[in-house]
């Protein structure tokens, strides 16, 4: 992969979110912010779904899946 692109250019990339992301497939396109400045832009090929060990588990949550 290259290092550095220039404006117009494509690159295939991994992207890796520091906080969760709830991203549907269908939608297939995102947008990268910062500053309220649009930086990057592109279509979602593929989702790795991967399960949280962290953080607190809600009562709602418990219940559902309690439920299932």
């Amino acid at each position: 992969m290259p290092i550095l692109t220039e404006e117009k250019d494509s690159t295939p990339s991994h992207v890796c979110p520091l906080k969760m992301a709830q991203i549907t497939h269908l939608a297939g396109r995102f947008a990268v912010r910062d500053m309220r400045q649009t930086v990057a832009v592109g279509v979602i090929k593929g989702v790795e779904k991967k399960v949280s060990t962290t953080g607190k588990i809600t009562k709602s949550a418990q219940k559902a899946q309690r439920n299932k």
